[in-house]
């Protein structure tokens, strides 16, 4: 017989050995909590695993085809999964519930953490935000008599510690994109800010069943601030921000790298690809923020990228201000 902690682990993960539980809405029964049991997708899961897990091992049981859940398995199941509760009803966090079946909508049905309200909500919050005030701080800090030029890394951090500057929204969507394109499980970020960015990676990772942003933040409000909106969203398992230069937080990274996201300080975008480069298999792929808008700065990181000689493939994406879009294809 199965493990019961075991199989509700699974559940965080969109799946319970195998079958697909959460990629639905569920109905709970308000009526009778003896009720008939067969008719429960949970009642039924937990059957399946405990007689028929070679089956479910090969993955040839779904419960597509089990929409309720009955009160008991909802009580015992409540704080395993993210339910959003509307009415009697309760629909799992990738799916908004529905009214009927005849309402279910192929959107509807769409595994997608970019859709869920607190995601939403804390998404929303922070473009809304930015769009308010981040013009008027650069404006201030880099504006006549200012010392931004002469300024160090850790000074323009402090000056810029109000400003989001964040991914705008299609990009942040193109993020998610292609995290969940290439099945990544392990990201890189250079350039936290306020965690916009993290919270695209972090929604495609769990939609990819899991993984891990490992984040860079020089400026310790922000670093509060990414925590903050990240476990808003409920995407803290999924990120580690580490705080400090990230020549030195990055060092020594283990493991392989799926996905690069650049969008720290220009001029250490290449020492940051460097830095990373042992673990970059071939099929990674690195995504580098701005590089319509700071042609100069970036001028060695894009001579170097779209050199074959260093084993990739890259063309900017016009996206935004511009999307440096790199596979690595050989060592």
């Amino acid at each position: 017989m199965a493990d019961e902690l075991d199989w509700r682990l699974h559940g965080q993960m969109a799946y319970l050995k195998g079958v697909a539980l959460v990629h639905r809405p569920y109905r709970r029964n308000p009526i009778d909590p003896t009720w008939d049991h067969d008719h429960c997708a949970f009642c039924w899961a937990k059957f399946m695993v405990e007689d028929y897990p070679d089956v479910l091992h090969q993955g040839y049981a779904t419960a597509d085809d089990h929409q309720w859940i009955c009160e008991r398995c909802f009580e015992d199941f409540k704080d395993s999964f993210q339910w959003t509760l509307i009415g009697n009803q309760a629909s799992s966090p990738c799916v908004p519930a529905a009214d009927s079946e005849s309402e279910r909508t192929p959107r509807q049905m769409t595994n997608c953490t970019l859709l869920l309200p607190e995601v939403q909500a804390v998404l929303n919050r922070l473009h809304a935000l930015a769009e308010s005030r981040d013009d008027e701080i650069i404006q201030q800090v880099r504006g006549p008599g200012s010392t931004w030029e002469s300024a160090t890394s850790e000074q323009k951090a402090t000056l810029l510690r109000d400003a989001l500057l964040p991914i705008p929204r299609s990009g942040g969507q193109f993020l998610y994109a292609v995290a969940r394109s290439i099945s990544a499980a392990r990201i890189v970020e250079f350039g936290t800010s306020f965690g916009v960015s993290t919270i695209y990676l972090a929604a495609a990772l769990r939609d990819g069943g899991g993984g891990l942003v490992i984040g860079s933040e020089l400026e310790p409000l922000k670093i509060a601030k990414a925590e903050h909106n990240v476990a808003e969203a409920g995407l803290s398992q999924f990120v580690e921000i580490r705080a400090g230069d990230a020549l030195q937080t990055l060092r020594d990274m283990d493991g392989t790298i799926d996905l690069l996201f650049l969008d720290g300080w220009k001029e250490l975008y290449l020492d940051v690809l460097q830095l990373v480069l042992p673990n970059l298999l071939p099929g990674a792929v690195v995504l580098a923020d701005d590089v319509n808008i700071f042609p100069d700065q970036l001028a060695a990181y894009l001579e170097y990228m779209r050199d074959p000689a260093h084993g990739f493939v890259s063309v900017t994406l016009p996206l935004d201000d511009g999307i440096e879009y790199s596979v690595r294809v050989s060592l």
